[in-house]
């Protein structure tokens, strides 16, 4: 399958600023067309009734408190600390409690150095880690190899992979085991659904990603990809429901934490429309004559 990006999005230098014009043409054309975006995206495609979503241990919760509350548990993630004693008992704790059947990756979000690295990972390999994800400094590909060679441990890159130039860098430098696709990091679905594809063809694993406190459209976009990737090693529900009590979007979109799974959305384009929450933060207003800004009066 190709997929084939406006000229007009090529122009684009930011990822960001990409995803952001992307979606919001693909949640327009599906609107316009009567079908999910991500039908546009994957014609045809088989779309899963519902994905297995990753847990998130961050430093704000005890493992313990994590385990007692956050299951069922079909991936986790461990936010790393600066103490690795820490992140090793932490890691020992899941094990114990979960067995050896659930994959554990410890994020060190480019944390570690190239003179730690190795020890660190052959400490957390030890307490059962599965990956690491993003060691070291961005880009470290030599570094990033030798840690691979001498500790054993998987290595799981998001930041250090923005591109497909960067994914075939890191192959070429023997330099992960996989990569973390996120919508809004790597330039849009077309993009990710690119880079998914050459993860495939590559021999990588991947994971499904989001950003931190991800709403509205961001998050069906990320889904869409995720109930077509049944190949994924994780994928990552986002927390949404836990940060925001309201959103300015209906419906809003849920994780069903009884079962830690997600759901297609049912609807045109990312299934979603602003709701009276939104109306505070409006800038423009449409009139027959046209958009115009919105008034201080105007403002609910």
């Amino acid at each position: 399958m190709r997929w084939i990006q406006p000229p007009a999005l090529r122009m684009c230098t930011s990822p960001r600023t990409v995803c952001l014009l992307e979606t919001a043409v693909l949640d327009l054309l599906g609107h316009r067309l009567g079908r999910p975006a991500g039908e546009l995206v994957w014609p045809g495609a088989a779309v899963a009734d519902r994905v297995r979503i990753s847990q998130v241990l961050d430093l704000s919760i005890g493992a313990e408190e994590f385990l007692d509350t956050r299951g069922p548990f079909h991936f986790v993630k461990v936010k790393a600390s600066d103490d690795i004693a820490r992140d090793v008992a932490t890691v020992t704790t899941i094990r114990q409690r979960l067995g050896p059947g659930v994959p554990v990756m410890v994020d060190a979000n480019m944390s570690w150095t190239p003179a730690t690295a190795v020890a660190h990972a052959r400490r957390l390999r030890a307490a059962g880690v599965t990956l690491v994800e993003e060691p070291l400094p961005r880009r470290s590909w030599d570094d990033l190899r030798v840690l691979r060679r001498e500790s054993g441990i998987g290595v799981l890159l998001d930041e250090s992979v923005c591109t497909l130039d960067d994914a075939r860098a890191a192959v070429a430098h023997d330099a992960c085991d996989a990569v973390n696709v996120r919508v809004s990091k790597n330039g849009g679905l077309l993009a990710s659904a690119r880079l998914v594809e050459y993860a495939r063809a590559a021999g990588l694993g991947f994971q499904i990603g989001v950003q931190v406190a991800e709403t509205g459209p961001l998050i069906n976009a990320s889904r869409a990809l995720a109930l077509r990737a049944p190949d994924a090693l994780a994928v990552e529900g986002g927390q949404s429901d836990r940060f925001f009590p309201h959103m300015i979007v209906s419906p809003r979109p849920v994780v069903d934490r009884s079962a830690n799974t997600v759901a297609p959305a049912d609807g045109p384009g990312l299934a979603l429309r602003l709701n009276e929450n939104a109306e505070r933060w409006a800038a423009l207003a449409w009139t027959p004559a046209g958009w115009h800004p919105i008034t201080s009066e105007e403002t609910p």
